[in-house]
């Protein structure tokens, strides 16, 4: 196997170009799911705890 042949210089570039990709994309991902996660429970703080209503329902006129 020759050292710094073509496929070396190729291996190096994918790997050059996907792994400060694939950083991003985790990290994008990773900012995303937290913001998601983060509006669903600020969404979701108003309307807990949901139960039946134990007082009947006023007369509809």
């Amino acid at each position: 196997m020759m050292i710094g042949g073509p496929t070396d210089y190729l291996l190096v570039g994918v790997l050059g170009y996907a792994v400060p990709v694939g950083v991003v994309a985790f990290f994008v991902y990773w900012v995303v799911r937290k913001a998601v996660r983060d509006g669903m429970r600020d969404a979701a703080a108003g309307r807990l705890p949901t139960a039946p209503q134990d007082t009947p329902e006023p007369p509809h006129e």
